[in-house]
């Protein structure tokens, strides 16, 4: 003779079957926020930077020359209003380069580094909106790319007038 199962075990089999689904969709559930949690960061603060090509054609700020190394700071136009008026525009960028007196034997510059600093108009709040890029002998790959090694030239270029420490010689 087949035995029935009381009502109370059927209820309990169901409730049990309920929580484990439940528990699966929470589950779910904690891993799409998080997905989602993880991807709404502004990445652009981590983003690397293209190496300045034109740099060059920018406004020669100040320049030394000694027995090995040679120094020079560039600004581009919206810098260069920045330098004169202490208010810096979204996309105002300065270089600063320093390079070895002896060329490559290809004839070539052999750069020491060349630093960039571009101003945002949005993000990179820690630093006041400036995003710093530094760029080792003749490499054209940012190595400044996370918002640790920003802040790491921020803490000195913090320090200075409009956080710059190019000025115009008048």
């Amino acid at each position: 003779m087949d035995q029935v199962e009381p009502a109370y075990k059927a209820w309990e089999v169901t409730t049990v079957n309920y929580f484990r689904q439940m528990k699966n969709l929470l589950l779910i559930a904690l891993v799409v926020a998080v997905f989602i949690v993880l991807n709404s960061f502004d990445n652009t603060e981590e983003a690397d930077v293209p190496f300045p090509q034109e740099y060059n054609s920018w406004q020669l700020i100040k320049a030394t020359v000694k027995d090995t190394i040679s120094k020079a700071t560039y600004a581009n136009p919206k810098a260069i209003v920045g330098l004169t008026t202490g208010i810096f525009a979204e996309g105002s960028k300065i270089v600063f380069e320093v390079w070895y007196n002896q060329a490559n034997s290809d004839g070539s510059k052999r750069r020491v580094k060349l630093d960039l600093m571009q101003k945002f108009d949005s993000g990179f709040e820690e630093s006041n909106g400036w995003m710093f890029a530094h760029f080792k002998e003749n490499s054209q790959e940012n190595d400044v790319k996370t918002i640790e090694a920003n802040l790491a030239c921020f803490s000195c270029h913090g320090k200075q007038d409009n956080n710059v420490f190019a000025e115009l010689k008048q």
